[in-house]
């Protein structure tokens, strides 16, 4: 078993490890859409960076990410996504993040889950 991953620690660390694996596999899952680099990378940034203040300053992540998440999902329908395929960006978002702690040799806790889920 791996050490325990600080997610603060790992989010800033690693976070434009974890953006650039989101935006590869985003481009794979949505390769039938013509979406522009920044149609496709979109609030991703941003909604990530509020993830972390609301873990660094113990807020509330579901309230502290909902302009960003917000902005995203709107932008993402406005472009032809459907709510499934939204969903499953913040899906893809949270393996990133597991994937990155798994890369560093951590293991983590559950939490991580519950972090992204609500937002």
């Amino acid at each position: 078993m791996g050490k325990t991953i600080q997610l603060s620690d790992l989010l800033a660390e690693r976070r434009s490890e974890i953006l650039h694996r989101w935006t590869r596999r985003i481009a794979i899952e949505h390769e039938n859409k013509e979406l522009t680099r920044g149609e496709l990378y979109d609030h991703l940034p941003r909604f990530f960076d509020e993830v972390l203040k609301a873990l660094n300053t113990h807020e509330d992540p579901k309230s502290a990410t909902a302009s960003a998440s917000v902005e995203h999902g709107e932008q993402r329908l406005r472009v032809g996504f459907d709510l499934v395929e939204v969903i499953r960006e913040y899906e893809i978002l949270t393996d990133c993040i597991l994937d990155e702690v798994e890369a560093v040799g951590g293991s983590y806790l559950r939490r991580v889950s519950g972090v992204f889920n609500p937002c």
